[in-house]
């Protein structure tokens, strides 16, 4: 059974009767309109600036035209929404193992004022550790995804992500901050942004949340679970990982930051974990008859 089938048998696919070719086109335009007249930064990058940046990495080898995109860990699945209103794809799906994409279609239709999700979106919750089964993609993004999957099950994790593949496919993955970088606690909320995670024990981060005034119960306990999600994977063993299972790096991209780590943290760890807070790849997977090639392997 393949993962899809899996979630159809739970429920958990976002239902909804097929939509014909020409909603495209209007859901298309209604979005453009939103796209111009929006107030909603957040919103706008989630459903387009980062579709258009993954757009200029694989533009070079023909771009989303006509492609089967899976978008792994695809949260409310704005993104996978965006590239499906905005691109001429043949399919995309969205997979959470959060319950967050049953609340798309709502937002799609409160927001930009379409009339639904386009025909040729599917998004699903999963659970954690499923297989992608028989699917078979073009292209796989995940985008500040990978530095939340349990450590010891990131490599098969990358594994899978390289069976959903195609032969000669494509994967955008992306992590922003990296763990060891500045604001790499993902805790900006209450103004960690200096390798506070790194300098103080794990109580009194804990304690600093609580703390927060201008947080509510809810939103310290949704940090709370977020920094301990954490499986601080470097953009050396991210690297490593994808080369493993059988990726060919076709671009990567590490931006540093600015700022200078102090004394005690450059004699604890590594310089260039402390100063990388962001890696890109594009990957690809080789046609497999290719003889000789390493096969997915979830061997550290």
């Amino acid at each position: 059974m393949s993962f899809l089938e899996a979630v159809r048998s739970d429920g958990l696919l976002v239902s909804r009767p097929a939509r014909i070719d020409e909603h495209r086109v209007s859901d298309r335009n209604t979005f453009l309109d939103w796209k111009k007249a929006t107030s909603d930064p957040l919103l706008l990058r989630k459903l387009s600036t980062l579709p258009e940046i993954i757009e200029s990495w694989i533009a070079p080898y023909g771009g989303f035209s006509g492609r089967e995109v899976l978008d792994f860990g695809c949260g409310f699945g704005e993104t996978a929404a965006g590239i499906a209103l905005q691109y001429d794809v043949t399919r995309v799906v969205g997979v959470d193992v959060q319950d967050k994409p049953a609340r798309c279609e709502p937002l799609l239709m409160e927001k930009i004022g379409i009339g639904g999700l386009p025909d040729h979106l599917t998004l699903a919750q999963i659970e954690k550790g499923a297989l992608l089964g028989e699917q078979e993609f073009d292209l796989v993004i995940s985008w500040s995804v990978l530095e939340h999957v349990q450590r010891d099950s990131l490599r098969q994790t990358i594994a899978d992500l390289w069976t959903a593949l195609r032969p000669g496919g494509l994967a955008f993955v992306q992590i922003s901050p990296l763990y060891f970088s500045p604001e790499g606690s993902h805790l900006w909320a209450i103004g960690y942004g200096g390798w506070e995670h790194l300098l103080r024990q794990t109580s009194e981060v804990l304690a600093d949340i609580e703390a927060a005034p201008h947080l509510t119960t809810e939103a310290k306990d949704r940090l709370v679970r977020l920094y301990s999600t954490l499986n601080r994977v470097t953009a050396n063993e991210l690297t490593a990982h994808c080369d493993a299972v059988g990726f060919e790096v076709v671009r990567q991209q590490r931006d540093r930051t600015e700022k200078t780590p102090s004394a005690c943290l450059t004699e604890a760890y590594c310089v260039e974990a402390l100063t990388t807070d962001q890696i890109v790849l594009l990957l690809k997977k080789p046609d497999l008859s290719n003889e000789g090639h390493p096969h997915p392997s979830n061997q550290a």
